[in-house]
């Protein structure tokens, strides 16, 4: 059996009986891949002892919690929702690269919003926070009681009603603000995300797939660990060329930056000067010079 996440089952036909996908956009991907298996649909799995309501969100939202790990990114769009709340005077955290912690939980009890994608949301709900889905990819605003189906099946990526918001709609979903949408987020959790219930669907659907197991094939077992372990080499190359090319990328913007300022500061001198007296009297005793130079040039040639 394998879980999908943000990857593929194996393309070897046999090995894997079942694959786990915990949203309708990776059931149709996994479906779509030769070695998948039986596609079982099910729900991301939250520990709701680790992550359980703590203070009541306030009537009027103070402070805002900023999940990901994109958002310290060049043309990162985590400003647009500043720029969109800020008449609001909400006080922003921000959790995620490159300030990363493992203690979010505690982070999300302490806000009044979370706003995040992903499994971020989940958790964010199932600490009774009103959860906005919003980052790189899109944005799907409240995750409500009535908008959680569509949201839930486009694994909470912001990619459910198709189009970014813009400022005005980011605006207009700060106004429809809520503090009741935590405890409805988190019965949400309760209902459909469980962890306990995901572990026990996961039991039955193992003793289900166990008597009808295709015989292991040396050579099937094989190609798939050749296959795991070039995948995790890639992915740990390819994590390695990512922070590499983030921090060349930082560096050459900071260097450009700092290149514009010494520029202007350069020409705001040199205008200085060419207003003085100094280089007023300067370039006319050095206009005979010129004229000069010019003529031997003119002989010369």
């Amino acid at each position: 059996m394998a879980p999908t996440t943000s990857t593929c089952p194996p393309p070897v036909d046999g090995v894997v009986a079942a694959t786990v996908a915990l949203n309708d956009r990776l059931a149709t991907r996994a479906a779509a891949c030769v070695g998948a298996g039986e596609v079982v649909r099910m729900r991301q799995p939250v520990d709701m002892r680790r992550f359980s309501a703590g203070r009541q969100p306030a009537p009027r939202p103070a402070r805002v919690l900023l999940l990901g790990n994109y958002h310290g990114a060049h043309g990162s769009r985590a400003q647009i929702i500043m720029d969109a709340w800020s008449k609001a005077g909400l006080s922003w955290d921000q959790v995620g690269h490159p300030r990363t912690s493992l203690a979010v939980s505690e982070w999300m009890t302490e806000v009044d919003i979370v706003v995040g994608y992903g499994r971020s949301i989940i958790e964010a709900m199932a600490c009774e926070r009103p959860a906005y889905v919003f980052d790189h990819a899109g944005g799907d605003g409240w995750v409500t009681p009535d908008s959680y189906e569509r949201i839930e099946a486009a694994g909470f990526s912001g990619l459910a009603l198709g189009a970014p918001p813009d400022a005005a709609r980011l605006r207009a979903d700060l106004d429809a603000y809520r503090p009741e949408l935590g405890k409805l987020g988190r019965d949400l959790v309760r209902t459909h995300h469980d962890a306990r219930q995901h572990a026990a669907e996961l039991v039955a659907l193992l003793r289900r797939l166990s008597p009808g197991l295709p015989p292991q094939q040396p050579s099937a077992l094989r190609a798939l660990a050749l296959l795991s372990e070039a995948q995790l080499r890639a992915e740990i190359a390819h994590d390695h060329h990512r922070q590499q090319a983030k921090q060349w990328l930082d560096r050459a913007l900071a260097l450009d930056e700092q290149l514009a300022i010494q520029t202007a500061q350069a020409a705001e001198r040199l205008d200085a000067v060419r207003t003085t007296r100094r280089y007023r009297l300067a370039q006319m005793l050095a206009w005979p010079v010129d004229v000069v130079r010019g003529l031997r040039r003119w002989v010369a040639k």
